[in-house]
């Protein structure tokens, strides 16, 4: 590990991706069965649409947060253990 590998919270190495594999492999996975959700995304034009490049399913778009944060190791948002 060299002095610029980026690092999570715990101090681990981060895990990055290709965006491009990441991408098409998590579209394949979310689109065939058992889940079968659709993968359309909102077009790349910010002037008329809120949510350019977003999947217009909000589930699809909450599942794909979720599977770019936990390959990129990057779990420093998750809650704390609560104490009595």
């Amino acid at each position: 590990m060299t002095p610029t590998t980026p690092t999570n919270a715990d101090g681990c190495p981060r895990v990055v991706l290709d965006a491009v594999v990441s991408r098409r492999t998590f579209e394949t996975w979310i689109h065939d069965p058992p889940y079968e959700r659709e993968i359309d995304r909102w077009p790349m034009n910010e002037e008329r649409y809120a949510w350019p490049g977003q999947y217009k399913d909000i589930a699809v778009q909450l599942a794909w947060d979720a599977w770019r944060e936990s390959a990129n190791g990057d779990l420093s948002h998750r809650g704390k253990p609560h104490s009595i």
